[in-house]
């Protein structure tokens, strides 16, 4: 196990990078969060953790004063898909860009989480595996999140950087998360959210799992540009976690959606209502299908056999959060408790 005494977590105003920020704290890290100006940070942190304002200015010059730290956590925030994708991509990558510059001037160890949506046209199909091949992109997403990977792997081969990557799941949990506000505003207006019988693995992983992986990550001294598929590991189907969720939020079963339909439908709004012409990305596209209309059955086995990765929330444990939630949403959810018409904050 490797020192972990110091960390710097860019992201840190997503949820995930919150959820890292205070397991962290809690493991008596030291921490040093970047964070959007503008953006709240959580009360808790006052005089406990150190702030930088991510504006203009590279993280670099913001950050070079407050190392060096051990490890540089990596989390990813969401692509635009709209008018401002091709800014919002160039920014994205920027700050892979200072992530890996930081780990390199510190000679720290970079720990970065990128996504599922990298296998691209290969999900759907089955078991993904570290060593399940990548397909095309697909979409933007897909595409800037392989441009990160192959960014990280160029430097760990070119100029020695010590790097980790993590391909987390469809992350999920009572938090600000889009693809799930989004599934529970449909479920609230009785529109089909689910494909199929969705009787295949979801993918899942909750996001207090994904934080265990990444600080175990960080613990190992494997730091050559491994890469770990991020997944609970538990099986759980679209239907079960769709159903789950319906209860949870106090919703009828979700309505389905024929999977031979949802195909033609996401192949013809590809075709004929491309996402760069809308603000949002509609729910139904071909990214959708692939990632709910087939099987996406992530196995943890590596990262546990070789990080001592273990789950530390059920999936019974997570849907009972989420019901706990809705029962008694916080001031800033209305009274629906749906979260889908906030900004997406992480990946």
């Amino acid at each position: 196990m490797q020192q972990l005494t110091s960390a710097l977590v860019t992201g840190a105003d997503s949820i995930i990078g919150r959820r890292l920020v205070n397991q962290l704290l809690a493991e008596k890290v030291r921490v040093v969060a970047a964070v959007h100006p503008g953006r709240s940070i959580p009360t808790a942190w006052a005089g406990r953790v150190t702030i930088i304002r991510v504006a203009a200015r590279p993280i670099t010059d913001l950050a070079e004063n407050h190392g060096p730290v051990d490890t540089v956590f990596q989390i990813g925030n969401s692509v635009a898909e709209g008018p401002e994708k091709t800014a919002h991509t160039d920014r994205i990558l920027t700050t892979t860009r200072q992530s890996i510059n930081l780990a390199l001037m510190w000679d720290a160890h970079l720990v970065a989480t990128t996504s599922i949506r990298c296998y691209g046209t290969a999900l759907g199909k089955g078991i993904l595996e570290e060593r399940t091949p990548t397909g095309a992109p697909g979409s933007s997403y897909a595409s800037i999140r392989q441009q990160e990977e192959a960014m990280i792997r160029e430097a760990v081969a070119k100029i020695g950087l010590k790097a980790t990557i993590i391909r987390p799941g469809n992350v999920y949990g009572s938090g600000e998360i889009p693809w799930v506000g989004q599934l529970i505003s449909r479920l609230q207006a009785r529109q089909p959210c689910l494909i199929g019988r969705g009787n295949w693995d979801a993918g899942l992983v909750h996001m207090d799992n994904l934080v265990a992986l990444l600080i175990a990550a960080a613990r190992s001294p494997l730091k050559d540009g491994q890469l770990f598929v991020a997944g609970d590991g538990f099986g759980v189907t679209w239907e079960q976690f769709l159903r789950a969720l319906a209860r949870a939020v106090g919703t009828r079963a979700p309505r389905s959606i024929p999977r031979p339909v949802a195909r033609v439908l996401a192949i013809l709004r590809a075709c004929n209502d491309p996402a760069r012409h809308r603000p949002q990305r509609p729910w139904l596209n071909q990214q959708t299908y692939r990632l709910m209309g087939g099987p996406n059955q992530l196995v943890p086995a590596r990262a546990e056999r070789l990080l001592g990765y273990r789950p530390v929330t059920t999936f019974e444990n997570a849907m009972q959060d989420m019901a706990r939630l809705f029962r008694n949403p916080p001031p800033s959810l209305p009274a629906g408790g749906q979260r889908s018409r906030q900004k997406p904050t992480a990946s």
